[in-house]
Formats: structure tokens, C-alpha cells, sequence
């Protein structure tokens, strides 16, 4: 009891620092509300932890992230705690409070009962029998854009969230985007300095180029990763993908591909079954391509993205990449069919590795004019 007394002060004074004051929640209450933590109720699971569905005794369900007991768990948890209390957005996952309890520590969420992007557009079986509509992947796209606007431009100071992914955006009850997982945050530079990192974290396939080579950190590294889910939001897929035919592995390439020839609208997913809005859809690839840009000083902010997904602008933000996209060099792969059928989420590390430069080299294939050849050795 004392140790564990002394811990909760501890984190009790780390946060004061920062001037967080989180509601507690006790242990006991989250083993009753989850049943035990029972394996029905989980959310997800991941490197980090694992979340549980929990219905509290007030008969409010709430997301219950329970952090893998690690020697940077308590690093970890401050961290996401500073991040996110205190912040409320409508676009943004909400933080109810947290817990400690001896070595474990865990993070009370808003409950999302679609659970994520990544599940309605990728996922598999009954509970992913409802393909998502044109209406609710444009709204989608437009939540997204209002949560990352107000992280980078509204909050004081700002905020860089390094990990945009289907996988961090969670879909309430109205299928309404709310950006998750703050564990990578880094506060916005004020000032005209350039922020650097050594530690590259995020997801591969997300990451912009200034960021997976230099470790350059600013919002435009949000922007960018935005780019590539709105190309997810519009094929239904992912945005690596080594079972389709190699022109269509590397869904960034393949967008470019097709809006170079001005076939758009190939890359709509199938299931829609042509019901969609053709306007809204070039829009959305139009702001993907122009997220994408190797240099990032030419990608929009935010707020710009946000205005013209609600049409308040009569600009097209992909008029000054169209000449540029279409005077470039076609790549070629040169991939072994094993390649084809690596799952490229699969946790080995060898193919992450190979993952990993596929991406890498696919983001510079288009912007140059060399022909990238990769072999396995």
C-alpha cells in the first residue's frame, strides 16, 4: 500500500508540473466495469497495451487503454496524459480520466462505438459488413481535417500528432471522425526554428519524406499523412498492399498513375457501386496529391484543407501539381511473387524492414526520374 501510495504521488507530481489534473479512477471499478478485463471485452490490442470496453456503474461506456507494464509505461502514460487533458473537441477523442494501480497504469477514454477507420474501410467478418457510404467517408474526411486544423492552429501552443492512421481514427455512434492516440505528440514549433528527431516513431506508409530521412518534424508531417488517408478513404484500401498487381501496390503510386491519365475515378472503391458524388471525389484526390508533395512548404495547412472540403474555396489546390505529376518518370518494380504474399502488417522484422523501403523509395519513384528496382536478397 505504501509503494503504491508513493508511486500515485509521484504521478500526481509530474502532472502538477504541467498543470494536470486528471479524474482518478479506481482499480477496482475498471475490473468490475470490464469484467476482469475479460478478453469479450477487448477493444484492441496493440505494442502499447490493450483496450476494454467498460460500462461504469452509472451505465456509461467508456475505453478503458490499459498500458503493457514496461520500464517506459509511466514515461508513456504522463506523456499521453499531458498531451490530451484538458483538450475537448469534437474531433478529437475526449480523455475521461485515468488509473494507477501498482505497476499498472491506465487511460479512460470516450467510448467510439464504430471503433476505427481502419476496421470499416479494411476490416473483415459480421461486424464489418457495412460498407461506409460516400457521405460518411466525405464527413469523415472533413472531422479529420477540423481535428488536426485545431491541434496545429487553434491550440496554444500547437500541436504535431506524428501518427495520422486509419487506426487512430475512431468513428462514434454517427460515424463521426475522432482523432486517437497522442502518445507521439510533439508540440508545434513557435518559432522559425526547425524541429528535429531521432526517434522516428509513427507508422510506415504514413510517414513524409523529410521525416522518415532528416527526422524533420513540423505540421506538414501531419498533412502529408492526411494525404494518404484520404487515398484510403476513397479506394477502401490500404495504402500498402503487396497482394494487388505491382502497379497498384503502392496506392500513392497508382493515384498518381491514374490522375496523370485522368482516370480518377478508377480508384473509387468498388463496393460503393458508383454511388458517389464524381465532384467530391476529384476534390479529395486533387488535396491527396497535393499532401503528397515531396516538398513540403507546397502542401496546403489545415485550415486551407478544411475550407476546401467545405467548399469555401473555388481554387483547385491541384492545378500547380498536375503539370508536375505529368512530366514525370513512370517507376518500375521489380517484385518476387513471395513478396506479393507478405502481409505487410506482419510483425517479422526482417519484412517491415523490406516494407519500410518499399514505401520509402515509392514516396521518391514519382518525384524524380529514375526507375527503382527492388529485389529480395
Amino acid at each position: 500500500m505504501r509503494r503504491h501510495s508513493r508511486e500515485l504521488q509521484n504521478i500526481l507530481e509530474e502532472l502538477a508540473k504541467d498543470h494536470v489534473k486528471p479524474p482518478f479512477f479506481s482499480y477496482e471499478e475498471l475490473k468490475t466495469a470490464t469484467h476482469s478485463f475479460s478478453s469479450s471485452n477487448e477493444l484492441g490490442k496493440g505494442g502499447f497495451g490493450t483496450v476494454f470496453k467498460a460500462e461504469l456503474a452509472d451505465g456509461s461506456v467508456v475505453a478503458v487503454k490499459r498500458l503493457n507494464p514496461t520500464k517506459q509505461s509511466t514515461s508513456d502514460f504522463l506523456k499521453e496524459m499531458v498531451n490530451i487533458s484538458g483538450i475537448k473537441h469534437r474531433h478529437l477523442i475526449q480523455l475521461k480520466g485515468c488509473c494507477v494501480r501498482d505497476h499498472q497504469r491506465m487511460l479512460i477514454y470516450e467510448y467510439a462505438e464504430n471503433k476505427s477507420l481502419a476496421e470499416a474501410l479494411f476490416g473483415s467478418g459480421p461486424q464489418c459488413a457495412t460498407v461506409l457510404n460516400w457521405k460518411q467517408r466525405y464527413n469523415i474526411c472533413l472531422g479529420i481535417a477540423r481535428g488536426l486544423a485545431y491541434l496545429h492552429e487553434e491550440l496554444q501552443p500547437g500541436m504535431i500528432h506524428r501518427d495520422i492512421k486509419p487506426e487512430n481514427i475512431l468513428l462514434d455512434k454517427n460515424y463521426n471522425a475522432k482523432i486517437a492516440d497522442f502518445g507521439l505528440v510533439r508540440p508545434a514549433n513557435d518559432t522559425n526554428d526547425t524541429l528535429f528527431t531521432m526517434n522516428i516513431g509513427g507508422t510506415r506508409g504514413y510517414f513524409s519524406p523529410e521525416y522518415a530521412l532528416e527526422g524533420v518534424v513540423s505540421e506538414k508531417l501531419d498533412v502529408y499523412s492526411f494525404g494518404v488517408v484520404l487515398l484510403e478513404i476513397v479506394a477502401g484500401r490500404q495504402c500498402i498492399d503487396l497482394k494487388l498487381p505491382q502497379e497498384q501496390s503502392i496506392l500513392r503510386s497508382w493515384a498518381i498513375t491514374l490522375y496523370t491519365e485522368g482516370k480518377v475515378l478508377n480508384l473509387v472503391d468498388k463496393r460503393l457501386e458508383g454511388d458517389y458524388d464524381e465532384e467530391e471525389v476529384l476534390l479529395v484526390v486533387d488535396m491527396a496529391l497535393s499532401c503528397l508533395q515531396t516538398d513540403p512548404k507546397k502542401r496546403a495547412t489545415m485550415s486551407q484543407l478544411v475550407n476546401f472540403l467545405m467548399k469555401n474555396s473555388n481554387a483547385s489546390v491541384g492545378v500547380e501539381i498536375v503539370n508536375e505529376l505529368k512530366s514525370q518518370t513512370p517507376y518500375m518494380w521489380s517484385i518476387s511473387e513471395d513478396e506479393h504474399n507478405v502481409d505487410p502488417y506482419a510483425s517479422s522484422q526482417g519484412v517491415q524492414v523490406e516494407s519500410d523501403e518499399l514505401a520509402l523509395m515509392s514516396s521518391f519513384a514519382t518525384e524524380s526520374h529514375v526507375s527503382v528496382r527492388i529485389v529480395r536478397t
